[in-house]
């Protein structure tokens, strides 16, 4: 195998695979990038058997000698992220070697047959497809990716559950202690094969790459559902005017989510309405002096006027008051500074609702007219 690409495409068409190829997996030959080489194009595949990414890169009489190979991937894209920008790399395999070449730097790495790279085959059944757009999808994949739980014997809520819908699609996000909840139109072909199953969960890294992946604008997207697998392409223009074409194939989490609707507050009595971005700079600003590990911060609700307030173990204290809209009995409930900070930081909007019913029960908050994103947040004794 013989071929010369530039340097920068190379790099670009790496980077796709960061999430799929782990540094040290069990199966050595995961490690290693799978390289195909013919005449018009090189196919590039990394997969840790969870999540499979194939990038397909055009090549215009580059290609030398056709052939495949896989290469560790780590050394691989060092090498090339240690290149100059704009120069172009000579690679050639023989005798189980890459000898890579630019300007006067020459590496030689080992490499592993091609044949034994195990790659994720999709179910020969025809998928249930859902359309939606790159951009709805992102915005909506943002709003609530941030309240996955990162280690837990649940492995369930490590990850996010998209509730498919024949014209929308809501995705879930919980930790146990926080639960955000985002829906956006979507169509979904022959609805009526899904039945029980038109709930999946996508494992926490999935979430992040496919978020990273797609497009802030109107580009639209096919999410092509297998019986424990679901796949998607997507075609990203690179900063330096290149074009890559990107297969994702994504192995769902086996396992029934929560009820999440038992959990969203309904009759919440007791409604204040608050600027979000005073709010969030008085929360950071107060949590500064809050316990380093909890982070807990005492919201006091009374007529037209929130205060802030939060101490720690040196009995160091904060507070700080706020304007904001609110005409109930006046109500004291402790949070997470960090979980309200964050569902700050996702909103748009210039004002939030927050729906409370007392000091020990969930908090509903919600931007101002948007009934398709909510978040749900547990109080914590103070």
């Amino acid at each position: 195998m013989e071929f010369r690409i530039a340097r920068d495409y190379l790099n670009e068409a790496l980077s796709c695979l960061s999430t799929a190829i782990e540094r040290k997996h069990q199966m050595n030959i995961l490690s290693n990038v799978k390289v195909e080489i013919n005449k018009e194009k090189m196919t590039l595949t990394g997969s840790d058997l969870e999540i499979q990414t194939i990038v397909q890169c055009n090549l215009t009489n580059e290609c030398i000698v056709p052939g495949i190979t896989t290469i560790p991937f780590r050394k691989l894209l060092e090498i090339c992220k240690s290149l100059p920008p704009g120069s172009l790399l000579d690679i050639t395999v023989e005798n189980k070697r890459c000898i890579l070449t630019s300007g006067q730097s020459r590496f030689s790495i080992s490499t592993l047959d091609a044949t034994d790279y195990p790659l994720m085959n999709k179910s020969s059944a025809t998928p249930i497809i859902v359309r939606t757009n790159q951009r709805d999808l992102k915005r909506n994949i943002d709003n609530v990716m941030f309240s996955m739980a990162v280690d837990d014997v649940r492995y369930y809520l490590t990850g996010a559950l998209f509730d498919i819908k024949e014209n929308s699609i809501k995705i879930v996000t919980t930790d146990g202690h926080r639960l955000s909840c985002s829906e956006f139109e979507s169509k979904c072909d022959d609805f009526s094969q899904i039945n029980s199953e038109k709930h999946i969960i996508l494992p926490r890294k999935a979430v992040h790459d496919l978020s990273k992946q797609l497009d802030s604008e109107d580009k639209p997207i096919e999410l092509r559902m297998h019986t424990d697998l679901m796949a998607y392409n997507i075609i990203l223009n690179t900063p330096s005017g290149n074009t890559l074409h990107i297969d994702n194939t994504i192995l769902l989490l086996d396992a029934k989510y929560p009820n999440y609707n038992r959990v969203i507050p309904k009759d919440s009595n007791k409604i204040a309405v608050i600027d979000t971005g005073l709010f969030k700079d008085a929360m950071q600003r107060v949590a500064i002096l809050s316990n380093e590990k909890l982070r807990i911060i005492k919201l006091t609700f009374s007529t037209n006027l929130l205060r802030i307030d939060t101490n720690n173990s040196d009995k160091e204290e904060a507070f700080e008051e706020i304007p904001i809209k609110y005409a109930s009995d006046e109500v004291c409930i402790g949070f997470n500074a960090q979980y309200l900070i964050e569902i700050m930081s996702n909103l748009n909007n210039q004002f939030v609702e927050m729906y409370m019913s007392g000091d020990t029960s969930s908090t509903l908050v919600k931007a101002i007219q948007n009934e398709h994103t909510l978040y749900v947040v547990m109080p914590v004794r103070v």
